[in-house]
């Protein structure tokens, strides 16, 4: 989880609508009493300025400085901060989803179906939930990002993640197996003769 969170964070430069803002980390051998600097300040402008043209975004808003592990900041927390559906911070997820960022990064598509399932209850089944996303999601993805992604989660965090994988590799569409090329007899012009 925290792999995808900071590939995100890392694609903050291609991403004129959220600019990351690090703060220093303080030596774990200073005074206890004194703050520690390991927050990360993510800014996102207002809604209104980046929907009709990204190129003319001039505001910043801050909506979060929380002191959490960036990666984990994305991959897991996220549907624990943003808890009102009305708040820019919530429209900016619903612009990332249109935007295909959630494809680039997995561990933040499933924060916002954990975000979408916690704030708005309905009787939901985690392994429909996440299996679903998964599923069309990633529809070629290879079974080696599914034993990364069990390694990565937090599934103590994550109810029902676990079931999850489990559902989508019990459903997800496998590619074909490579049939193996025959060799052709008659490359060289000359025909077999058949054995009697």
């Amino acid at each position: 989880m925290a792999y995808w969170g900071n590939k995100l964070a890392t694609m903050s430069d291609q991403n004129p609508c959220c600019e990351l803002h690090f703060l220093p980390q303080v030596d774990e051998t200073e005074d206890e009493d004194e703050p520690a600097h390991t927050k990360a300040e993510l800014y996102f402008p207002p809604v209104e300025e980046f929907w009709p043209d990204m190129s003319k975004v001039n505001m910043r808003l801050p909506c979060a400085r929380y002191e959490l592990d960036f990666g984990q900041y994305y991959g897991v927390k996220l549907a624990y901060l943003y808890k009102d559906p009305r708040s820019p911070e919530y429209r900016y997820l619903l612009w990332m989803k249109k935007t295909g960022i959630p494809q680039q990064n997995p561990a933040l598509g499933l924060a916002i179906e954990e975000f979408e399932t916690l704030y708005f209850p309905e009787p939901k089944d985690y392994r429909f939930t996440y299996g679903t996303y998964i599923t069309k999601t990633f529809p070629e993805v290879p079974d080696s990002y599914v034993r990364r992604l069990k390694n990565w989660a937090e599934l103590d965090v994550h109810p029902g993640l676990e079931d999850a994988l489990e559902y989508w590799e019990r459903v997800a569409p496998r590619p074909p197996p490579e049939k193996k090329k025959q060799k052709d007899s008659s490359k060289n012009g000359t025909k077999r003769k058949p054995t009697r």
